[in-house]
């Protein structure tokens, strides 16, 4: 059965309410996971826009995953209390939970209480990243997370490097799935993300690089499309001007993006055959929107 012809009452967990209903990228990143869940795969990223739903499509995640036996308790992870705040607000909870068809379920927040630990049948915990770098927190964190089988959801997964010290804390837990979320997965200093699946792409110097592997993406180009953008964004467009040396006679040229785009033409594959010579990178949806 082709993603297109599937409704989200046909994937398991999932009964949504008669007044909702999933965004196009919501409901073809869900399908993707049924079926990698069937093939065995569980760990993914998905790439979404500001404002299209990620703390909904986490909970669809874990109802997708609870009724198909691949876990059953969810730990999210956040870089920031007010994104904590987002996830454990109860009345939004409860409505997200009733429009997706899942059961009302308990949660908590990682904090100094330790609710979680004292009440391990709590399915659902929210946690900061950085409370999982501290020695109690992660030490409490692995005591939850060996009690049971838990989906890991890193949202804003572009903060976690494979070196970094987030990624470390966050690998010295126990768990069965992972799903990274983020609108902007590439990272400045092309280091690979924790945990998601990764290609490797040879560039035209003979080089090797790991491109991220998304489940499924959804541009603001395709959200603009759907014309359902949740959230005002704001576009900050910096034309930055560079200055390049001729190597063989020493002549400096100095060009802005906006001009050398003109210059290589609007196919975007030339323009990345130019810069990938000068291992540089840029996101095409940035360059154009």
């Amino acid at each position: 059965m082709s993603v297109s012809s599937i409704s989200a009452a046909d994937l398991p967990g999932l009964d949504p309410a008669p007044d909702f209903s999933f965004r196009d990228g919501q409901l073809a990143f869900l399908t993707k996971l049924a079926h990698a869940y069937q093939d065995g795969r569980t760990d993914h990223l998905g790439v979404f826009v500001p404002g299209y739903g990620k703390t909904l499509t986490a909970l669809a995640s874990f109802a997708v995953a609870r009724a198909m036996g691949v876990c059953d308790t969810l730990v999210v992870f956040v870089p920031r209390s007010n994104l904590q705040e987002q996830y454990a607000d109860a009345d939004e909870m409860a409505r997200m939970l009733r429009w997706i068809g899942a059961p009302r379920m308990p949660f908590c927040v990682a904090d100094s209480d330790r609710v979680f630990v004292k009440n391990p049948d709590i399915p659902i915990v929210i946690a900061t990243y950085q409370y999982a770098c501290g020695p109690s927190g992660n030490r409490d964190l692995q005591r939850y997370c060996n009690q049971g089988s838990p989906l890991f959801v890193l949202d804003e997964i572009h903060h976690l490097p494979e070196e970094g010290t987030w990624s470390q804390a966050v690998g010295r837990l126990p768990y069965d799935s992972l799903i990274g979320l983020s609108g902007t997965p590439l990272r400045s200093d092309g280091q690979p993300l924790f945990g998601v699946p990764h290609d490797v792409v040879p560039t035209n110097d003979g080089r090797e690089e790991l491109h991220y592997r998304a489940l499924h993406e959804v541009s603001l180009r395709d959200a603009h499309a759907e014309g359902q953008i949740l959230k005002r964004i704001e576009a900050h467009v910096i034309d930055y001007t560079i200055t390049m040396v001729e190597e063989d006679t020493g002549e400096e040229v100095e060009v802005t993006l906006g001009e050398l785009k003109s210059e290589v033409g609007r196919d975007t594959a030339h323009l990345d055959r130019y810069f990938a010579r000068r291992s540089l990178r840029f996101h095409d949806v940035y360059l154009d929107t």
